[in-house]
């Protein structure tokens, strides 16, 4: 990836924001508000812990909730069919309601802006097919931005995490979905993901899988948001992933493919028993990205015997 070319792109698009009226009403302010909410767990299939205390996390930024009827089929096959806990990304609660209802799992959605293109609530997501103890959402710093020059506005946007805890096979882990600001400095994405990372390390939780769209284009951005993870005891499973994109916008034709791995899953005190992406095209403008884990002291306790 060409640096100065980033940095040239950064630098136009901040001028391009400064010169309109900046608006932050189309932002949730509010702690732990709006919450939509849903349980479609079907209560004749027990959730107990079996032969396989495996649990798997699939993570997908679903584009402006948009497709929602082909990504309903697409979470339904494999390897997502069995999906334990689904991260989401880009959604409004009507998107979120369908999914859950067709895959029988609760949900928390906490939307962190209302778009004023798009005329609907968008972010954060997690379905579970165990029952959610709680949830609430995090307030994380650099917000998007959404320049409308015929307007004369620049709509800034809050970013957020979604998280919630959930009980799984007896054990509680502390679940987090998650989508940074694009065309932010490498700085401002370290300083994203040390916000998210420090808040859930504060929560003084054994288990934590934390997943989303950190939107870290090229190496630096990259290392910029795995290191806080890392320095708060966290493993970067979805390390050797690769590209998490299906389509590149054609402004972006100057990145190289491999820049594009935007999305990521970290867990703690979790063991990684597998992991992968699903190709896919007309779903979304992400990759669903998928791991297969379990808790590290059943895993030792296992290896054990």
């Amino acid at each position: 990836m060409n640096l100065v070319h980033k940095s040239t792109v950064i630098f136009l698009f901040a001028l391009l924001m400064q010169s309109c009226a900046t608006s932050y009403k189309y932002s949730y302010e509010e702690e732990n508000a709006p919450l939509f909410a849903g349980d479609y767990i079907d209560q004749n299939i027990m959730c107990v812990p079996g032969d396989n205390p495996s649990i798997k996390v699939v993570s997908f930024n679903i584009e402006f909730a948009q497709n929602i009827d082909e990504a309903i089929a697409l979470l339904k096959q494999e390897p997502l069919v069995d999906a334990d806990v689904i991260l989401l990304q880009e959604m409004d609660e009507k998107g979120t309601d369908s999914i859950a209802k067709s895959l029988n799992m609760s949900y928390a959605y906490y939307p962190a802006i209302f778009h004023p293109k798009h005329g609907q609530n968008v972010g954060n997501a997690i379905l579970s097919k165990w029952k959610i103890i709680e949830s609430h959402k995090i307030k994380l710093p650099h917000p998007s931005s959404y320049p409308a020059p015929m307007k004369a506005k620049n709509y800034v946007f809050r970013k957020t995490a979604t998280v919630a805890k959930i009980e799984i096979h007896g054990d509680i882990i502390v679940f987090a979905s998650t989508h940074a600001a694009a065309f932010k400095t490498t700085l401002k994405k370290r300083e994203f993901a040390k916000a998210l990372a420090s808040q859930i390390q504060d929560s003084e939780v054994a288990y934590a899988v934390v997943g989303g769209d950190f939107n870290s284009m090229g190496r630096a951005d990259i290392d910029a948001t795995v290191t806080p993870f890392i320095s708060s005891n966290f493993l970067w499973a979805s390390q050797f992933i690769g590209m998490t994109i299906s389509t590149k916008k054609p402004i972006l034709n100057f990145f190289s493919t491999d820049a594009f791995q935007l999305d990521h899953l970290f867990v703690k005190g979790m063991c990684i028993n597998d992991i992968g992406k699903v190709n896919q095209i007309g779903v979304s403008d992400h990759l669903p990205i998928w791991a297969e884990m379990e808790v590290q002291d059943r895993y030792i306790g296992n290896s054990d015997d």
